[in-house]
């Protein structure tokens, strides 16, 4: 950041009394007999009654176990439900790609 407000110097000192408090939390990795990469992705089209934007949404697991996830509103309103759809599956596939 090249020019940080008094907000976000707040937040940064906020996450960093946070931390020490967390030190024994960690992600456990479960062994499972699969190694299968399994993706599910749902979207909700037009959903936003405002902005008439869609949101997408999709899981990645590695076996048994959930490695990343994303749900957001998409930046483009569809005008299709199949366009949606299509949009949720491509954040998806970039996703993938960079696992």
């Amino acid at each position: 950041m090249h020019a940080p407000t008094t907000t976000h110097m707040t937040v940064v000192k906020r996450i960093l009394r946070y931390l020490p408090s967390t030190k024994s939390h960690g992600v456990v990795l479960r062994a499972s007999p699969s190694i299968d990469l399994r993706v599910f992705t749902d979207f909700d089209w037009a959903v936003c009654p405002v902005s008439r934007r869609s949101t997408s949404g999709y899981c990645i697991f590695f076996g048994d176990n959930l490695i990343t996830w994303f749900s957001k509103k998409q930046v483009i309103v569809a005008r299709s439900n199949t366009k949606a759809e299509y949009r949720c599956l491509s954040y998806a596939v970039a996703e993938i790609s960079w696992i």
